[in-house]
């Protein structure tokens, strides 16, 4: 796309969105963990895929506000980054 003279980024259509990489944050359950089946195959599957870097499994407590605290501190950092 073309900038247009005087605007801060490229000329868009209506539909067009900007793809900015995205991190996918698996919450495992409270009697899971980060090396839970599901979580590795999720994990392998990005990898293969080139994507292992836009992945992150925390290790969540089994204290719910303790578990929402940190899943919020996650997604925090990957926006941060």
């Amino acid at each position: 796309c073309a900038a247009r003279s005087g605007s801060r980024g490229p000329d868009r259509s209506a539909g067009e969105r900007r793809r900015d990489p995205v991190t996918l944050v698996y919450l495992h359950g409270f009697n899971s963990a980060p090396q839970s089946h599901k979580a590795r195959v999720l994990r392998r599957y990005l990898e293969e895929r080139g994507l292992g870097d836009r992945f992150a499994c925390p290790k969540l407590p089994h204290r719910p506000a303790e578990a929402i605290a940190v899943a919020e501190a996650e997604i925090a950092s990957q926006l941060a980054a």
